[in-house]
């Protein structure tokens, strides 16, 4: 696995991770 691609799957967790408190706090 070459760093970019651990870099995206990265940003996609944080991005679901936001996306679920947002959802969360703000239904």
């Amino acid at each position: 696995m070459t760093d970019e691609q651990r870099q995206a799957i990265v940003e996609q967790r944080i991005k679901s991770s936001i996306t679920h408190v947002t959802k969360t706090v703000f239904p």
